[in-house]
This record gives C-alpha cells, structure tokens and sequence, in this order.
C-alpha cells in the first residue's frame, strides 16, 4: 500500500493532517514520495486495523521502494 492509497483510505490529505498534527507539506511529501515513514504507518495501522496493514508485511514492500528514514 502506498502513501496515496493510505491517505485515501484516511479521509483524504485534509484527514491526515488532522489525524497527525502535520503539515500540508509533510503530507504531500508523502504523498510524492509514494512512502510514509514506518511509525506512522505503525500509528494509521493501530488505529485502523481493518484499513491500514502492518507495515512489516512482506506483500506491503516493494523492491524498489526505499524505506523513509525522517519523521
């Protein structure tokens, strides 16, 4: 799952920003890098566990996903 289809699945970047505190620009980062760091991904999923798989899933990661180092 990439970072648009988790914003989607939030409620849209005006959601996640609520949900997280952010910026509009951090969240569009997300959104234009395809990747959302690891604790959030962790945060969206212990939250919505029906909606947002656990980040460690092997069918989540892509090889040529790199992983988000910065929060």
């Amino acid at each position: 799952m990439n970072a648009n289809q988790v914003i989607e699945v939030l409620g849209g970047r005006a959601e996640a920003i609520r949900l997280t505190g952010l910026t509009k620009g951090r969240i569009s980062q997300w959104a234009a890098c395809g990747v959302i760091p690891r604790p959030w991904m962790m945060f969206f999923h212990e939250r919505y566990p029906d909606k947002i798989p656990h980040p460690d899933k092997p069918e989540l990661k892509s090889p040529n996903t790199k992983e988000a180092e910065h929060v």
